[in-house]
């Protein structure tokens, strides 16, 4: 009878270990897919989200020509010949103002020289 239930219990443990593994397997490929889910809406990737879409392209195009291919930066000569010669730069930073990431009053453009000299601030 001891012997039995020695097996009975042995089987249970058995069946407890394999679940304890799915579950742990099952948690930890949740617990990736919320990193993906959580990523994909950090300011940044919102922003390049936006900057790489068509309402982007426009903005930046509208933006040149407003500029008249002028770099924003106080100072600087560089005129482009094209939209595609300025970067999008963030007046206040994305790191300390997420919520401004994609807000069009906080952004300008900028030749490529000036947005890294700002950006290594």
């Amino acid at each position: 009878m001891n012997e039995d239930l020695d097996n009975d219990f042995q089987k249970l443990y058995e069946k407890y270990k394999l679940a304890r593994r799915k579950f742990c397997h099952d948690l930890e490929k949740l617990q990736r897919r919320e990193e993906n889910i959580r990523g994909y809406y950090t300011p940044r990737n919102v922003f390049n989200r936006w900057r790489d879409s068509i309402e982007g392209k426009k903005w930046k195009q509208n933006q040149y020509e407003k500029q008249q291919g002028k770099c924003a930066c106080f100072g600087c000569a560089f005129v482009a010949q094209s939209p595609e010669y300025l970067e999008i730069d963030h007046i206040k930073p994305i790191a300390t103002h997420p919520e401004l990431s994609v807000n069009i009053k906080n952004l300008r453009l900028l030749c490529p020289p000036c947005n890294k000299r700002k950006g290594g601030r």
